[in-house]
């Protein structure tokens, strides 16, 4: 794998191509990831990340991967068949073995740039449709798969800096284009990838001599672990869905009756509203914002006396030094409910992940009070 890194003061980025592509999981389901589609490389890569998220089963198959000069860049010790289907054409279903790697590129692209207006090309025809945000690459796909995936049709942007090349996956996307912050260097990632299996009888000392200290988890940890694993998702647009790592499978039955307590601290909210309808505009704002956003749903009528639902008590957080947003909406998931539990006495938050990541992350996912 060959990449070439230059830092300048220009306020430009070169465009790799990227795709999302559905990649089939061991359950048969299929799941979002994100790929770099290189015709310069001789063989694919995966992330051992997405190999555990996918759950697929690795095969031992040492390889060294080359890089610039002709140095080894990477050893693989492993790989897996990855079953890849479009997400513009669901016919098109593509086989291809990949070697497992930690890592196979830094972000792309490496700034944020600035989005491209095409006249006759929406984000649906897009084969990466967020190609402007930095954002990891989960798979690397060499010339076999670049060969079996390009068509005919080739179009570029008014400046004729910017290439699209229709493919089956969807219109791909490269060339140079201006950053959308003014940033003092810039980086150029060129990728040429070659495998081969000499020398890994000399290697093999070296690479199994020290092998690594894996930390020993405890029961919780595991069960976090598992929970993750079994439950997390990308949608069509690449982002996670997570689900919370609750400790009990009915968390209403541990914490209780919710919903007078954050009916009582709504109608508090209500009264400063009535004293303040500068701050009910903005909190009105931020409310519409999250439903714009699907960060929340409107609860069905048919769910409104769930026995089973947990009511978030929100309220506000008025910050006047901000330049941008002053007020902003804090969802309580430490609330008692009637049986002197909340929310995130029930959540796990073990050493794997944050603990106020996990509890930040999740308290707006469950039902909360709104009108």
């Amino acid at each position: 794998m060959v990449s070439c890194l230059s830092t300048g003061t220009s306020r430009k980025t070169v465009l790799l191509t990227t795709a999302l592509i559905k990649a089939e999981s061991k359950d048969g389901s299929y799941r979002v990831v994100r790929a770099l589609l290189d015709q310069g490389s001789q063989g694919s890569f995966v992330t051992e990340s997405t190999v555990q998220y996918l759950g697929l089963d690795k095969t031992p198959s040492k390889q060294v991967v080359i890089g610039v000069g002709g140095d080894k860049s990477a050893t693989a010790k492993s790989s897996v068949i990855l079953t890849l289907r479009s997400r513009i054409d669901p016919s098109v279903v593509i086989k291809v073995n990949a070697f497992v790697l930690k890592s196979v590129t830094a972000l792309l692209p490496t700034t944020k740039i600035a989005k491209v207006e095409w006249v006759d090309l929406t984000d649906d025809d897009l084969a990466d449709p967020e190609y402007y945000r930095p954002n990891k690459i989960d798979v690397l796909l060499g010339a076999e798969v670049y060969s079996q995936v390009i068509q005919e049709g080739i179009k570029k942007n008014i400046t004729g800096s910017l290439l699209a090349q229709c493919t089956k996956l969807g219109w791909i996307l490269s060339g140079t284009l201006d950053v959308d912050q003014t940033i003092n260097t810039t980086r150029v990632t060129v990728l040429h990838s070659s495998v081969e299996e000499d020398d890994m009888l000399k290697k093999f000392w070296e690479l199994e001599a020290e092998p690594p200290r894996k930390k020993m988890l405890t029961e919780e940890e595991n069960k976090c672990v598992k929970l993750f694993a079994a439950t997390t998702e990308r949608d069509s647009n690449g982002r996670y869905i997570v689900r919370l790592p609750l400790r009990n499978v009915d968390p209403a039955w541990a914490v209780g009756e919710t919903r007078s307590i954050a009916e009582k601290i709504f109608k508090g909210l209500e009264v400063k509203f009535k004293k303040n309808e500068k701050l009910k505009e903005e909190y009105g704002k931020v409310i519409k914002e999250y439903l714009q956003l699907n960060h929340m749903t409107k609860v069905p009528e048919v769910d409104y006396n769930n026995e089973k639902a947990i009511y978030l008590p929100h309220h506000a957080v008025v910050r006047e030094d901000k330049e941008t947003s002053k007020v902003r909406v804090v969802f309580d998931a430490s609330c008692k409910g009637s049986k002197g539990m909340s929310l995130n006495d029930n959540i796990h938050c073990e050493n794997v992940s944050s603990s106020s990541g996990t509890q930040e992350g999740y308290n707006t996912t469950t039902y909360s009070l709104a009108r």
